[in-house]
């Protein structure tokens, strides 16, 4: 009888460790992801940066506060596939387009003057034969509707041809300055910190200042 007894104790106090043990995983499943989420926060000013400011009037500011590397970003991103391929007229105002095949591990990048002509294509047309000739985004449309409908897995979305970090300081050039000043988005990492920024401009004004807060992180 007391061995019974003594058993049945310590199956009630294995059963507790369980139930203590289960419980701490569903506090870490829930709570974890709440911790480390990432919230996006408008501020009315950041680092001196103030809402109405041209491009050039923020890089001034960037400068003065140390610099930064600023990556630009599309205000929209669109993607046409074989679903919604009668919505590929939306990419006649993209400066660039991506076409991508994921079955035959293929990617082109395509860039475009302010008059719709091709100016630089990326990756090999080896097999985008069709897309070989093109001369101007009118050709480009036509030509990738009828790759979309025709081969399986193929995308095609707007993109920012040969993406890059522009450092931003005292000897930015020029060209660098004229480079970000086509989009209407600009990150960067906050110095210290896990953070970014990010800006949007409208009609060549700054409109929005965001900051990438972390739970963790002091405001």
């Amino acid at each position: 009888m007391g061995s019974t007894m003594k058993n049945k104790n310590q199956f009630i106090q294995l059963a507790k460790i369980l139930v203590g043990v289960v419980l701490s995983l569903l506090a870490l499943y829930v709570f974890i992801p709440i911790i480390f989420s990432v919230i996006w926060i408008e501020r009315q000013e950041f680092l001196g940066l103030k809402y109405g400011m041209s491009p050039q009037e923020v890089l001034d500011v960037l400068t003065r506060a140390g610099g930064r590397e600023v990556l630009p970003r599309l205000e929209r991103e669109i993607t046409i596939t074989k679903k919604n391929i009668d919505t590929i007229e939306q990419l006649r105002d993209a400066s660039g387009i991506c076409i991508t095949s994921y079955k035959e591990s293929i990617s082109l990048q395509v860039r475009f003057d302010r008059d719709g002509s091709v100016t630089k294509t990326h990756e090999s047309f080896r097999k985008f034969t069709e897309l070989s000739e093109i001369k101007s985004k009118e050709d480009l449309l036509a030509k990738l509707r009828l790759m979309i409908e025709r081969l399986d897995g193929l995308e095609v979305y707007t993109c920012i041809p040969e993406v890059r970090w522009v450092v931003v300081n005292e000897a930015t050039e020029e060209a660098d300055k004229q480079y970000l000043a086509q989009y209407g988005v600009w990150m960067f990492d906050e110095p210290d910190s896990y953070s970014k920024a990010r800006l949007v401009f409208v009609g060549g004004r700054l409109s929005k200042v965001e900051y990438q807060w972390h739970l963790y992180e002091p405001l």
